[in-house]
């Protein structure tokens, strides 16, 4: 499988592949060109203002490393024509109407995507056929891309069926048998990149079962200190739309600001800070208290920064 539209693609959000379609299925827009400003003379002061430094936060990490998406343009990633047309055809999937067929007609439709599905020996196609699936949001095709993500050995082609789950409508409704299947999925996941997403598509929906979900994946006897801060970041952010025990809030928020304060690795120290950070979180004044014993320089500028910056409410 082409390794650079696999990442190019997993990479995006829900909303980004939106985004993406809107962007192919338009013309570039025509931008008129800049109209020059008089020429203005000004003192050396008013010319180079002091530079104010945002807040810096952890990013995803790319394969390559980097914490900057690919650019499919480049020479060194350049997208060939077919890959481009099959990404393309993805994104028409996404912003089809929905299908108006019978009781009959639509469990033939399911069927055939499954066959597809199951003969298809390219991960690539496979993704491209789970948006098509967008065009039944009901349970019945829940329950084939669940059935398909237990199945599936391809990571790339299960992180597309998990985003997907999260994208359609009909998997709040089914939630309670939706969760175990990505639980069960998350625990055979050796590849750091698809936990992550699982939890991140979890934390999008502001359920009880999703809520279980975060607590389970942050106190596994095993996890690590990227599942527990991307776990408590997930429980964070459901915080606010969903009902969550103020007991789990304050066990996970202690386990962080120890972590953010004596973790041995300065790695960690800087991720529990930042899960600290999360919006709708108070704990300015506990990540300003670091400062007083934290020496390491990259860690330091996050603190100062994100307990008089960040916004926290």
């Amino acid at each position: 499988m082409p390794s650079i539209g696999k990442k190019f693609f997993l990479t995006l959000s829900v909303a980004a592949v939106v985004l993406l379609a809107i962007i192919l299925l338009k013309n570039k827009p025509v931008v008129p060109p800049a109209v020059p400003l008089p020429e203005q003379k000004m003192t050396t002061a008013e010319a180079t203002p002091p530079v104010k430094e945002p807040v810096k936060v952890r990013r995803k990490k790319y394969r390559n490393g980097s914490t900057t998406a690919p650019d499919p343009n480049s020479e060194t990633n350049a997208v060939p024509a077919v890959e481009r047309e099959r990404m393309r055809r993805m994104a028409e999937n996404l912003l089809k109407p929905q299908l108006t067929l019978d009781s009959e007609g639509a469990a033939k439709a399911r069927a055939d995507w499954a066959a597809r599905f199951n003969r298809e020996p390219d991960p690539l196609l496979r993704q491209e056929i789970v948006t098509e699936m967008v065009q039944l949001d009901d349970p019945q095709t829940i329950k084939i891309m669940t059935d398909l993500l237990s199945a599936e050995k391809d990571s790339s082609v299960r992180q597309q069926l998990i985003l997907i789950l999260g994208y359609m409508r009909a998997t709040v409704p089914v939630i309670d048998t939706v969760s175990p299947v990505m639980m069960a999925d998350y625990q055979r996941a050796t590849d750091m990149e698809e936990r992550q997403r699982i939890l991140e598509v979890m934390s999008n929906l502001p359920t009880g079962e999703s809520v279980k979900f975060m607590e389970m994946a942050f106190t596994a006897i095993g996890a690590s200190a990227e599942d527990r801060f991307n776990a408590a970041e997930g429980l964070f952010k459901l915080a606010p739309r969903a009902a969550v025990d103020s007991g789990l809030i304050a066990h996970v928020t202690d386990w962080l600001k120890q972590d953010a304060k004596s973790a041995a690795n300065e790695e960690e120290r800087l991720m529990a800070a930042q899960a600290l950070a999360a919006p709708g979180q108070d704990n300015k004044a506990f990540l300003h208290e670091l400062l007083a014993t934290e020496t390491v320089p990259k860690v330091r500028k996050f603190l100062q920064l994100a307990s008089q910056q960040y916004p926290t409410q």
